[in-house]
């Protein structure tokens, strides 16, 4: 394996087994790299055993994969982000989304300009505020503020000229940000930072509507709490978003009615968003209630039972097994793959794992075929041939495996030769 902290049991491509009516939906099958387009209208129906509480939906320190999906597909707009499909159906491209084009960077790769889609609102009560570039640097200075942004990534954006002086209180303004005019957005950094694209592809930078001379906007105040006050960008907000009130204190707000941290959300269509202006998400459905609660198993017996439409976390053994062998429930089961990899550690301090001869054996003895069958088959995952998933490499090194055994049932002679 590559680098000798750790060996590999399998990628476990399960980040989301999902359980989702088909039937006559014409869901797509990534597999088959074509699909029937689905009708739209209804309300989709998800189960999900927990939620982070700690972050609670804020996207200036949410850092929980299925709350960015529902941000991505849903609720927030970025100036990049990806079409929510695998590798196969161009997952790892970047994509304009509030964003006109991919970014113009100056030669020495220090200076990005951001150009932005003209005539996109803010959902309501900001149904009336068009986005702009002042509305992504206010969402960049809450990341810097370490109130706001407390447990999140805002480290992420260090590189940008004055972020740090800004969150350390030695600035008014982040310095490398400067809005040209409402549509254009320069960005300096101090150093070459060539995933810059895909940062702001992260919802922490979703632009924050102004809200009076509040310095944060609809966010001011709402350091702990802003995930029940989220001003949406996306095609759907959260139910009852239209009676926020925020011409009052922070303190004397009432939030939203359709998200209560840890128990349910429910999202309804943003009147706002124009599909025109979005190549991303498609939006089929007029609402999405999620139910947020409840042990793994009882979730999905109520897909067979039909309270339930979808299942966000992947089934135990028994269940997938049952939905993966009964013609009933077979073509309700869709496998999304995720770039994970699942690993076992060592104590390099320790003896016998301080000696690298005997962590290359155990890498050679390790059955990670029997591994992955006790996890429940080869659906759970692709057995790894080292440290990083091949989606995030572009599939540059597919057919690296320097410790391949017959089967990927490991070798003691292998392992013994070593």
């Amino acid at each position: 394996m590559k680098g000798p902290a750790r060996w590999i049991a399998l990628v476990t491509i399960l980040g989301m087994v999902a359980v989702a009516c088909s039937g006559n939906s014409g869901d797509p099958d990534p597999s088959a790299g074509t699909s029937v387009e689905p009708a739209k209208g209804g309300t989709l129906h998800i189960g999900v055993s927990s939620e982070p509480a700690s972050a609670a939906m804020d996207p200036a320190k949410e850092y929980y994969s299925l709350s960015w999906e529902q941000m991505r597909c849903c609720l927030l707009r970025t100036l990049y982000s990806t079409n929510g499909q695998a590798l196969a159906q161009g997952g790892l491209d970047l994509r304009p989304d509030l964003a006109a084009s991919l970014p113009e960077i100056s030669e020495d790769g220090l200076t990005y300009t951001f150009a932005i889609k003209r005539g996109v609102k803010f959902a309501p009560p900001f149904q009336k505020e068009e986005i702009t570039a002042d509305d992504f640097i206010r969402a960049l200075e809450r990341e810097a503020t370490p109130a706001a942004s407390s447990g999140g990534y805002s480290f992420y954006y260090s590189p940008i000229v004055g972020f740090d002086d800004f969150g350390a209180g030695n600035a008014n303004e982040i310095a490398g940000l400067k809005a040209i005019d409402d549509y254009t957005l320069e960005m300096t950094l101090s150093e070459p930072t060539g995933d810059l694209g895909w940062r702001m592809a992260m919802p922490a930078t979703a632009p924050i509507p102004p809200n009076g001379n509040a310095p944060l906007g609809a966010a001011e105040g709402h350091n702990a709490d802003y995930g029940r006050f989220m001003v949406a960008s996306g095609p759907y907000m959260f139910e009852g978003s239209e009676d926020l009130d925020f011409s009052v204190p922070a303190d004397d707000q009432e939030p939203v009615a359709g998200y209560t941290p840890g128990r349910s959300i429910t999202m309804v269509r943003n009147p706002s968003w124009d599909e025109s202006t979005d190549d991303l998400r498609a939006a089929y459905v007029d609402s999405i209630e999620i139910q947020i609660g409840g042990a793994v198993a009882d979730l999905y017996d109520k897909v067979q039972t039909g309270d339930l439409d979808y299942v966000f976390d992947p089934p135990e053994a028994a269940a997938l097994k049952q939905y993966s062998t009964d013609p009933s429930l077979k073509d309700r089961l869709h496998v999304n793959p995720t770039s994970g990899t699942s690993y076992a550690s060592m104590n390099l301090g320790a003896p016998p794992f301080d000696d690298i001869y005997v962590r290359k054996a155990m890498n050679l003895i390790w059955d990670k075929t029997g591994g992955r069958q006790l996890g429940g088959g080869p659906l759970t995952g692709v057995n790894a041939g080292h440290i990083f998933p091949n989606s995030l490499l572009n599939n540059v090194l597919a057919d690296y495996n320097p410790y391949a055994t017959p089967n990927d049932s490991g070798d003691i002679g292998l392992a013994q030769d070593r």
